[in-house]
């Protein structure tokens, strides 16, 4: 540390040391932070989701109805959303994705953000979806019920899901297997966000009342 200061040309003094040493160890404490977090990004890479296999994409297009999320920041405080696809006519792989909700209540502040989406090659299960914000993630389709009306969405670092539906209600006992499902691939189902008006609290103004149990 004394040669460092002397080649910056600076006398050794008490003072200038002890910065110079306080300086060091913030720097460090700052790296072994970033190591740490590294690290435990590392041990936690879960092995990718299985997406289903057969997903005609012009079959998901339309308006889906959002029961249940875990949260995305450009979704933040959103309720009574809904997922909007039109499929591009020039590429029939890309689609316009529209994901539109209140701020807080029924009355609150209509809010909407528009991205794209593109089905992969030869994963038809799985689509790369980006926002303008930026926001980009992969929907893996875990679930497509045979009626083509309910949509489970998961993303392989298990930080986002979604619970889709062509209304704004699935039966009880699919809603608790769509939460099954999702807890036995390593979501935190603990974080689910219920954002359909039939299943949010009778004051959706506050947001940790308008949350439920999983297993509700």
């Amino acid at each position: 540390i004394v040669i460092l200061i002397k080649m910056n040309n600076q006398e050794p003094d008490q003072q200038t040391i002890q910065s110079t040493v306080s300086s060091l160890v913030e720097k460090a404490k700052e790296i072994a932070t970033e190591v740490k977090h590294k690290v435990e990004d590392a041990l936690s890479i879960k092995p990718p989701l299985e997406a289903e296999k057969n997903v005609e994409l012009d079959k998901l297009m339309g308006t889906w109805y959002e029961i249940g999320r875990l949260d995305t920041f450009i979704e933040d405080e959103l309720i009574d959303t809904t997922h909007t696809w039109t499929l591009e006519t020039e590429n029939q792989k890309l689609f316009k994705v529209i994901i539109a909700g209140n701020v807080k209540a029924l009355n609150g502040e209509r809010k909407a953000f528009e991205g794209q989406g593109v089905q992969k090659d030869n994963e038809p299960g799985r689509i790369d979806v980006e926002f303008q914000q930026p926001f980009k993630t992969e929907y893996v389709i875990l679930d497509w019920s045979k009626d083509h009306r309910n949509l489970l969405i998961g993303s392989d670092n298990r930080k986002y899901a979604w619970m889709l539906s062509r209304e704004c209600r699935i039966p009880e006992d699919l809603k608790k297997e769509y939460v099954q499902k999702l807890e036995e691939q390593g979501f935190e189902v603990s974080r689910m966000y219920y954002t359909c008006l039939l299943y949010t609290s009778p004051s959706p103004r506050d947001r940790q009342k308008s949350r439920m149990p999983s297993s509700a």
